[in-house]
């Protein structure tokens, strides 16, 4: 089961490719309603000056915002469990095509009676393609599963350094 969204964004797309590893907090926060519209949009849209530039502030320091342009980057939540950093079935993808935000520990779709098959499919090749990774599975909660599974050990050999806020 999974939570699914694909959204457009009219923010200017910036070339640098990076991949995040943040908190499962920071994580829930940028699917939060407010946050989400100030990263996919540059208009206020009825929130006040200072709270839009706030959150901004939020998206700058996490680095999923430059210059005011969104940046190519595949975001991964980790949690800590018994004193381990352990990374979440879950991702966020910023592609020239738009953003794209999986879930896979929420209980709001199931594969077999899911409304966005379709999108999830689009989805999962744009992303694959993106991040040159070939996943396996017969769901598409599996192939998604196995997506991310196969990011996770590719981040993982690559990870240098992790900057402390």
């Amino acid at each position: 089961m999974c939570d699914y969204k694909l959204s457009k964004y009219d923010r200017p797309l910036k070339k640098t490719e990076k991949i995040l590893l943040v908190s499962r907090e920071i994580f829930n926060k940028i699917f939060d309603e407010k946050y989400f519209r100030v990263l996919v949009s540059q208009d206020r849209d009825g929130l006040s000056k200072s709270y839009y530039y706030y959150i901004l502030d939020f998206y700058k320091n996490v680095g999923l915002i430059e210059d005011n342009a969104l940046v190519s980057v595949t975001v991964i939540p980790f949690v800590i469990e018994n004193d381990k950093i352990v990374l979440d079935k879950a991702l966020l993808s910023v592609t020239k095509n738009g953003l794209i935000l999986i879930d896979l520990n929420s209980d709001k779709y199931k594969c077999d009676s899911c409304p966005l098959k379709a999108e999830c499919k689009y989805g999962l090749k744009n992303v694959a393609s993106q991040l040159k990774i070939k996943p396996k599975g017969r769901s598409l909660n599996e192939i998604w599963d196995n997506l991310i599974s196969q990011l996770t050990k590719k981040v993982i050999n690559k990870v240098v350094m992790l900057p402390i806020p």
